[in-house]
């Protein structure tokens, strides 16, 4: 990664990559704990978070092994030097944040539903990211980018005072929601909107077992949102007959979301069982 380095002249108290990943995730538990739910707790995770921005984007040893980890997360690093890029205004602090929080899964045969082994026979895994932490990429730019040091997030972020902002009359509410639609102005592009139905979705859904099969002609078709064979739809059985009632109109992304929620009552469910058993 080559970004034009920020001219901020904002101190680091920096050890190395691996104490900044740390610091960030021990803010994300931290902000899930139910006694810690609050303004300031989430403003200590994003003070975390950019701060962690701050030595990506400044320290080369730290933009080094936080590449390589995300790798290693099978999450490909924004090089700004790769031709792939020209002409495009990517997010360099997106791939770190889809290693901060998120689960090793198995890999299973989307036909059979059995688990990939690799060579030595292990079931090979595959790292599922938390996508709910990727807006923080956007909260990340827009304070490194404004020269806003992490030392001044906390007081900001649990404060009432719009911040003061160049092209932004009345400046920017303090909150979440209003930073990234503030760096999407500033950064002149659309937010990052996925709608492949990725191989991650289709894993997810290999779980579940047909209840039933029918034979559906073309015309039925047409009428659902199908994405990649998949549809969201409430039916309505009377008299033998089924009915569809409703038609999600969910695709791709959002499909997999409400699915994947599913999946993870399942899990959730077989992993009480179990315990239970023992």
């Amino acid at each position: 990664m080559s970004p034009v380095k920020n001219t901020s002249t904002t101190a680091f108290v920096v050890a190395n990559a691996n104490s900044l990943l740390q610091q960030a995730k021990e803010a994300i538990v931290a902000m899930n704990a139910a006694e810690a739910r609050s303004r300031k707790s989430m403003a200590k995770m994003v003070a975390s978070f950019v701060e962690m921005g701050e030595a990506y984007l400044n320290i080369e040893q730290v933009t080094s092994a936080i590449d390589a980890e995300c790798v290693k997360h099978g999450i490909e690093p924004v090089n700004l030097d790769n031709e792939k890029w020209k002409g495009k205004n990517p997010n360099v602090y997106l791939p770190m944040m889809s290693i901060i929080d998120g689960t090793w899964r198995d890999v299973t045969n989307s036909t059979t539903g059995k688990p990939v082994k690799n060579a030595d026979g292990s079931v090979k895994k595959k790292w599922a990211r938390n996508r709910s932490f990727e807006k923080y990429a956007s909260v990340i730019r827009f304070f490194v980018s404004n020269g806003i040091g992490h030392d001044k997030v906390v007081d900001i972020l649990t404060g009432d005072d719009c911040i003061p902002i160049e092209g932004f009359e009345k400046g920017v509410k303090p909150r979440i929601s209003d930073i990234v639609a503030a760096d999407t102005v500033q950064q002149k592009g659309a937010r990052r909107k996925t709608t492949i139905w990725t191989e991650e979705a289709q894993t997810a859904v290999s779980v579940f077992e047909p209840v039933a099969k029918f034979k559906v002609g073309d015309d039925a078709l047409k009428l659902l949102h199908v994405s990649n064979g998949y549809a969201a739809v409430i039916v309505h059985i009377e008299n033998g007959e089924l009915s569809i009632l409703f038609n999600s109109g969910l695709e791709g992304d959002a499909l997999y979301r409400v699915i994947n929620k599913q999946v993870k009552s399942l899990n959730d469910g077989s992993d009480a069982a179990i315990q239970e058993a023992a």
